[in-house]
């Protein structure tokens, strides 16, 4: 383990402080609290809080958020019981890049969105993947999917519960894969976005049901 991270946790151990874990479900950042009891053998072994800690069965990676660790930490689940309330973290670094892309609010529809992507005078079929109040992530396949790139400017309608929005944007970036395309769409500034922060927001609120029942059945 780096020397810094571990003196750092050993620090948050002392004071039994309590942590922010940020964990990843279906797109959506969720934010939940563990106490750290303390540190043994380059391995942190936590309280877990709140239904949310359901999200360390869940998935392996979370990332830890600290006034008193010098930067934010990722780390991998070893270990988790739910029943007991105890968790294990380990194989820690520090976090890469910009962390506020990964904290803003951001879901995946519960089926993705079909559209149609306008751009260069060409129209291509693909479907919304993951939704946030800045851009969304669409995946596009079939012939000609190559001519759109990063700085390519789209046009698409959205089709969300309360209306559909004609909207503009730019690709931000584009990752190719065998079957298709995985596109990062930036909304243009200034578009009226309310029903996609109400889509977003009902969206949530789905997803935390979602989590607090798989909490309750694996915890009877």
């Amino acid at each position: 383990m780096n020397e810094m991270i571990l003196t750092s946790w050993q620090r948050v151990a002392a004071g039994r402080h309590e942590i922010d874990l940020l964990s990843m479900y279906k797109g959506m950042p969720v934010i939940h609290k563990a106490q750290v009891n303390f540190v043994y053998d380059e391995a942190v072994h936590i309280q877990p809080q709140t239904f949310k800690s359901i999200c360390l069965t869940l998935s392996k990676n979370i990332i830890a958020l600290s006034d008193l660790l010098d930067e934010p930490v990722n780390a991998v689940v070893q270990a988790v019981d739910l029943v007991a309330g105890t968790a294990v973290l380990g194989q820690f670094s520090y976090v890469s890049g910009h962390l506020g892309d990964r904290m803003s609010p951001r879901v995946e529809p519960r089926e993705p969105l079909e559209v149609r992507l306008e751009s260069g005078g060409k129209s291509f079929a693909g479907a919304v993947v993951d939704l946030s109040i800045s851009g969304a992530g669409v995946f596009v396949a079939g012939e000609g999917v190559n001519k759109l790139r990063a700085r390519s400017v789209v046009r698409f309608s959205l089709p969300l519960p309360d209306e559909t929005l004609q909207l503009l944007g730019v690709i931000r970036h584009a990752k190719r894969t065998t079957q298709g395309s995985r596109l990062g769409v930036a909304f243009e500034p200034g578009t009226n976005l309310r029903a996609v922060f109400t889509y977003i927001n009902q969206r949530r609120a789905e997803l935390l049901e979602e989590l607090e029942a798989l909490y309750q059945a694996a915890t009877i």
